[in-house]
């Protein structure tokens, strides 16, 4: 998805403002879509031809490229058309419909899996093919609702080469931080012969993963108004916005350590119940992913895409270096310590750089609840490693002070008045 259409799909966020609201929009929307699909289609048959090849690059061993690596590029490269029509709909602040789709496309697919894997015993292949129709039909969907927009006649020079020559930094930037978060993996399988901690790291990972999926719901929601704050130079507005995105990632990331390691009621395998007891330690590492998040809206609005490769560049030599230096010597701890800095390193760096391209007053007081509550979760954890309390009171106890660390910082009343006010 981040080669799809040549990542021209991110520089709807940093060019929205350039376009009259209306025809004007659009029609550049209607161009970028149009676009990918041309590119795609092009990038498609250029993957089926190389297959195999591409396969062999990709994987240690020899997995053929029909039909599972054939489904996954697919998936990645459709998406790209109807990723452009759902950033409109965020930034038109069309949310019911941006909502409506997204739980269609999350029912479908939830639907199709359980058919697949459940029902027909297809596993990998199933649970792929039916990524693949879930996204076509969402696609298809976005196409038909874009239906007056799209094959048209395409301006390039007004609706595609300014994105590309913005998109085309970017591009490489986002493909270096998807390696940054992915490289252990590929160091796991290609430096040892565990696969039992390979498989034990992909599901901390997988469990982890709602984590981000609740950072980028929040991002989602917030993006609109957090936009509007900085075209108008709203510092204050800003500020009140960050605190409350990182309030409500604290509040997902202290839930799902609760939840996670309590999963032991619902798994069999009993190598993935042994490992439950170091999803705090993992998870605590995307409250800095969170802060990444957020503060990677002022680059993309100030159109300062060489700090992204910079940012990811560091990340990614960093995640390298120090999952080559602790593998060996801690396993799979070694592993989670490697990604929790990486993100870390990652946090600072992109908050520099936004900084650098638009100023706030909101960089101290995000970093303070980050760091407050990475101690504080790894405080708790330390308690139970040495064994002076359960893993339930450790993860409870984080809990309770993670919602205290959330009612002293973002202070209810003052928002209360805010939105008060502002809604007048």
């Amino acid at each position: 998805s981040i080669l799809s259409g040549l990542n021209i799909v991110t520089s709807i966020v940093a060019f929205y403002k350039s376009y009259k609201p209306g025809d004007d929009l659009k029609k550049f929307i209607g161009s970028v879509v149009t676009f990918s699909i041309y590119f795609n289609i092009a990038a498609l048959i250029l993957f089926c031809l190389w297959g195999n090849g591409f396969s062999k690059l990709i994987f240690k061993e020899n997995i053929p490229f029909f039909p599972n690596l054939f489904y996954a590029i697919s998936y990645g490269l459709i998406s790209s058309g109807y990723l452009a029509y759902f950033n409109y709909l965020k930034y038109e602040r069309k949310l019911k419909e941006f909502a409506i789709l997204t739980i269609v496309q999350f029912t479908i697919l939830v639907l199709l899996q359980y058919i697949f894997i459940v029902t027909f015993k297809k596993n990998i292949n199933g649970a792929l093919l039916a990524r693949l129709i879930a996204v076509s039909i969402i696609f298809l969907i976005s196409l038909y609702l874009n239906r007056k927009y799209v094959f048209k006649k395409i301006d390039y020079k007004k609706n595609i080469l300014p994105q590309l020559k913005y998109s085309i930094i970017t591009g490489p930037a986002v493909l270096i931080g998807w390696l940054s978060s992915y490289a252990d993996r590929f160091i796991i399988e290609h430096r040892t012969t565990n696969m039992e901690m390979l498989g034990q790291y992909s599901f901390l990972a997988t469990i982890c993963a709602i984590a981000e999926l609740g950072i980028y719901a929040f991002n989602s929601a917030i993006q609109p108004f957090v936009f509007d704050s900085y075209v108008n130079k709203e510092q204050n507005a800003i500020k009140i916005y960050y605190k409350l995105f990182i309030a409500g990632v604290i509040l997902c990331i202290s839930c799902l350590i609760l939840v996670g390691t309590n999963l032991q009621f619902l798994i069999k395998n009993q190598s993935m119940v042994s490992i439950l007891n170091m999803v705090p330690l993992m998870a605590a590492g995307y409250v800095f992913f969170g802060a990444a998040n957020i503060y990677a809206l002022q680059i993309t609005y100030a159109r300062k895409s060489l700090y992204y490769l910079i940012t990811y560049g560091g990340a990614l030599l960093v995640n390298v270096l120090l999952n080559i230096l602790l593998i060996q010597k801690f396993g799979i701890l070694g592993i989670i310590i490697s990604s929790f800095l990486t993100k870390l390193f990652l946090a600072v760096c992109m908050i520099f750089f936004a900084q650098k391209s638009f100023k706030t007053y909101a960089l101290l007081s995000v970093f303070i609840l980050c760091c407050a509550f990475a101690i504080n979760v790894l405080f708790f954890w330390c308690l139970y490693y040495w064994n002076y309390i359960t893993l339930q009171a450790a993860v409870s106890a984080q809990l309770v002070v993670s919602i205290l660390i959330i009612l002293l910082s973002v202070k209810p009343k003052l928002l209360q008045e805010y939105f008060l006010n502002k809604a007048q």
